[in-house]
């Protein structure tokens, strides 16, 4: 007699931590036809009892490429010659420029900065708005860390210098909308 997979087979008895007790549970789970891979986060047994650290991991990578998909569609319209819809360039270019900034450890320039582009948990939405309220002073560190790297003769960090230049160029060449922030 086959059981239904379902909510209650992933509960388990009282007492247990919701993982599948048995490798039959688990087989039966991913033979389902009903079975859906986001149910299977905790039907594994892991070591780490971090899993919801991973899950909000990887809700925020799923938020990040949701928001980037729309922006990288209408870039891709401008590149075939039709009419953008907005600011998808600069807002990618924002975007990129803050996150940047917050990937390095420079003690020497204060990277990665403190205050106004700090970025702690921001959705990419928010790092937008938080980067384009603060672009004068995203500049210029943008511009402060680019000086760093060829005075210090860090060649090692070719990818960064080349973001930089280009996240300088972007948002150069693209100002502000007029009448406000755009996330």
């Amino acid at each position: 007699m086959s059981r239904r997979l379902g909510p209650r087979l992933l509960e388990g008895k009282r007492g247990t931590t919701g993982r599948l007790r048995t490798a039959q549970d688990r087989s039966r789970l991913l033979k389902s036809p009903t079975s859906h891979p986001r149910d299977w986060g905790t039907a594994f047994p892991s070591d780490d009892d971090n899993v919801g650290e991973y899950r909000r991991d990887a809700d925020s990578a799923l938020e990040q490429i949701t928001y980037l998909l729309p922006l990288l569609a209408d870039v891709f319209r401008g590149r075939l010659g039709l009419e953008p819809s907005g600011d998808a360039e600069r807002r990618l270019g924002l975007l990129g420029a803050i996150q940047l900034l917050n990937h390095y450890h420079f003690q020497d320039i204060g990277l990665p900065p403190k205050g106004d582009l700090e970025l702690d948990a921001d959705r990419a939405a928010d790092a937008v708005v938080k980067a384009e309220k603060h672009v004068g002073s995203l500049l210029a560190k943008l511009k402060e860390f680019r000086t760093y790297l060829r005075e210090h003769n860090l060649g090692v960090f070719h990818a960064a210098a080349t973001d930089i230049e280009r996240y300088i160029e972007i948002l150069e060449a693209h100002p502000a909308p007029a009448g406000g922030v755009a996330a």
